[in-house]
């Protein structure tokens, strides 16, 4: 099976564009058997109709999360009916960062009859401290600890590695996993900066497993291919921010790529149950 996570980079649909339909031609193409989108907003104007047709209904489940009421944005998961069968969705309300951007999904693996739980997650960026990020990691590991096979993906917003005392760099993070029993799939490279490396790099989009009935087989390079669609929109290659210095107050700035165009780079994997 197949398992892939996708930042879409929605923006609570602050600039009120259009999602370009490449990026469903994109997931599709993928063939994947699960797929994590993080950042969705149905407050993009045609994410309804996408999301309504983001894979073939007969073929998958798709659920999405409920963070709108709160102003935060979403996550959506697709299944492959053919391997899974649903027990319930659990979406909490990512209000004062209590919670991250959350779907979780229980499954029973249909050959293996194993249950499974699939969780999508994105950590908030935007007004939150790097302690109430590492908090919205660890309440999210806590509440899923009596579970047996577990996978979560998305979008964690930390370094890779950080300065002495970093509270959110990829070590920190591994750190709460590792004591949780997760194992933590990071490809080379960054999600954000295609050759970053060292202290500065971004790779924030990871896939966590635990538990002694799932095995992934594969992880592949971030892929940020779907650049091809559009080289107007992204204008620095496979890169999907650049560096622009220091302001006044000696704060880093940034040129992003806009939104509603993917910012993150594709991860993927390959993965069974037994």
């Amino acid at each position: 099976m197949k398992i892939i996570g996708w930042n879409i980079n929605h923006r609570y649909g602050h600039s009120k564009a259009k999602m370009p339909k490449w990026v469903k031609k994109v997931i599709q193409n993928k063939k994947a058997d699960i797929i994590v989108l993080t950042e969705t907003s149905f407050k993009v104007s045609n994410w309804e109709e996408e999301y309504n047709n983001l894979v073939k209904r007969e073929d998958y489940y798709v659920f999405c999360s409920n963070n709108t009421d709160v102003g935060n944005n979403e996550v959506t998961i697709a299944l492959n009916k053919a391997y899974f069968n649903v027990e319930c969705v659990k979406s909490f309300l990512s209000e004062n960062h209590r919670y991250p951007d959350h779907l979780e999904i229980h499954c029973i693996h249909k050959k293996t009859k194993k249950k499974f739980v699939i969780i999508g997650m994105r950590i908030h960026t935007t007004n939150i401290t790097d302690q109430q990020k590492k908090n919205e990691f660890n309440t999210i590991l806590k509440s899923v600890k009596d579970y047996e096979n577990i996978m979560i993906v998305g979008d964690f917003n930390n370094y890779r590695r950080g300065f002495k005392n970093n509270v959110w760099c990829l070590k920190e993070m591994e750190k709460l996993a590792h004591g949780e029993d997760f194992s933590v799939y990071t490809p080379n490279g960054g999600s954000i900066y295609q050759n970053s490396a060292g202290d500065f790099s971004f790779p924030e989009d990871h896939i966590l497993l635990k538990g002694q009935s799932v095995k992934l087989t594969k992880l592949y390079n971030y892929d940020r291919s779907f650049v091809n669609e559009e080289p107007d929109v992204y204008t620095w290659g496979k890169d999907f921010q650049k560096y622009k210095g220091k302001d006044m107050d000696g704060k880093n700035r940034f040129d992003n790529i806009k939104d509603p165009f993917p910012d993150h780079a594709i991860i993927e994997a390959d993965f069974d149950i037994i």
